[in-house]
């Protein structure tokens, strides 16, 4: 049985949107099985959807919301205490490092707003700096990533248990990771638009949620 990956999607949803394609078409190339699902709504909705599913996808269009989003809050505290995988896309990763106290902000002095402009999304328009040390390294294969970027936003203080693990050339924090979590990793680029990076990512993130899932079979049959 195949992983099974949950990807938010906004309440009000296009199935059929470019988002929700790009996404669910990078984890089914790289073996998982995508399930396109929202926030929830309610608490009662919170451990379900979390019992379903064997990793998560933050993405960047779902999470245009504030981590004072109680249910959100909720949510993603409940994913991460159960280390579930999470992948947190653009707003996404911005969410998730503020539901853990970190802040974000308007780019000021010489921390300027990244912009991809004209090009596509496919295509990279700045090189980062990673932590070769960090799980997205390890991902890539190497200490340098060229990235796509569309954030207007920068993390200018990582939340709780959040590591910074790389950088821009004029400083942006543009990923995070927790060490104290199998596989949660925030980016503030969009990796599912990158064929150079993006299978790259999402094939380490379909192990971790295979594993995940492997734990989540051996306690119900502990418990049984």
């Amino acid at each position: 049985m195949r992983a099974l990956i949950g990807v938010t999607c906004p309440t009000q949803v296009d199935l059929n949107g470019t988002t929700n394609y790009t996404y669910c078409r990078m984890i089914q190339d790289v073996g998982a099985v995508p399930l396109v699902c929202s926030l929830p709504s309610e608490v009662e909705q919170v451990e379900p959807i979390l019992d379903a599913l064997d990793a998560l996808v933050l993405t960047d269009e779902a999470c245009q919301t504030r981590a004072d989003d109680a249910l959100a809050r909720q949510f993603l505290l409940a994913a991460l205490e159960r280390d579930v995988p999470i992948l947190a896309v653009d707003s996404g990763c911005r969410l998730l490092n503020e539901v853990l106290g970190g802040r974000a902000s308007e780019p000021s002095g010489r921390l300027t707003a990244h912009e991809q402009g004209a090009l596509p999304g496919h295509m990279p328009c700045h090189t980062l700096r990673l932590d070769p040390w960090s799980c997205l390294a390890t991902c890539i294969g190497d200490s340098r990533l060229e990235a796509n970027s569309f954030h207007r936003l920068i993390i200018t203080q990582p939340g709780r248990g959040l590591v910074p693990v790389a950088w821009s050339d004029d400083g942006t924090i543009e990923a995070v990771e927790s060490k104290a979590h199998t596989f949660v990793m925030g980016v503030q680029f969009r990796p599912h638009l990158m064929a150079t990076c993006g299978p790259r990512i999402f094939k380490a993130f379909r192990r971790s949620a295979e594993t995940y899932r492997q734990r989540k079979r051996q306690k119900r049959q502990l418990a049984d």
